[in-house]
């Protein structure tokens, strides 16, 4: 599933080294199967793997919105002092939308 969202290697590559793989590529299928646009899918398919790493996820698990909102806010930190980041303005919404979908 990722190989047919992302077409840099290193950026596939980088998948399968994360937890939950399975689980990720099931919801981009899920997504996909909605209608979600390929641009979508391929904005989505990173942000999932910073968002079970700010919520340090190694297995599914329940997550209230207060523990989503704490990590989208240590999300968007980090991404303020990230210089290859692009855009940060709307980090915190951004991962805060992906984890509740």
């Amino acid at each position: 599933m990722i190989e047919s969202i992302v077409q840099l290697k290193w950026v596939v590559s980088r998948h399968p080294q994360e937890p939950l793989l399975k689980e990720r590529e099931q919801f981009l299928a899920h997504c996909q199967q909605q209608g979600t646009s390929h641009k979508a899918l391929h904005n989505m398919a990173p942000e999932l793997i910073a968002v079970i790493r700010f919520l340090r996820m190694e297995e599914l698990r329940e997550v209230s919105l207060e523990e989503i909102k704490l990590a989208a806010e240590a999300w968007a930190a980090e991404q303020r002092s990230n210089p290859r980041a692009r855009s940060y303005a709307k980090s915190a919404s951004y991962f805060i939308f992906v984890a509740k979908k």
